[in-house]
C-alpha cells in the first residue's frame, strides 16, 4: 500500500511540475534553493545522473550493430559525437 501511495504521489509531484509554466518554474526553484538548498542540490544532481543514464541506454539502443562490440573505436567516437549534439541541443 505504501508503494502504490509513493508512486501516486511521485506522480502527482511530476504532473505539478510538468504543467507550469516558465514564471511558475523559476518562482519554483528559487524558492526551493531559498528553503532547502542541499536538498535541491541533492535533487539537481540526482537529476542529471538520471539524464545521463538515459542518454546512454539510448545510444546504445539506438546503435546495435556497435553495441556487440564496445571496445570498437567506432562506437567510442559515436558515443562521442551524440553527447556533442546532445549538448549543443541544450
Amino acid at each position: 500500500m505504501i508503494d502504490i501511495m509513493n508512486k501516486v504521489l511521485a506522480d502527482n509531484l511530476v504532473e505539478s511540475f510538468a504543467t507550469m509554466n516558465q514564471e511558475q518554474r523559476d518562482k519554483f526553484v528559487d524558492t526551493f534553493v531559498s528553503k532547502w538548498p542541499l536538498l535541491a542540490g541533492q535533487i539537481s544532481f540526482s537529476i542529471e545522473s538520471n539524464l545521463q543514464d538515459a542518454e546512454y541506454k539510448k545510444v546504445e539502443v539506438k546503435n546495435l550493430e556497435l553495441r556487440l562490440d564496445p571496445n570498437k573505436k567506432a562506437y567510442i567516437q559515436k558515443v562521442k559525437q551524440e553527447d556533442r549534439e546532445v549538448m549543443s541541443v541544450n
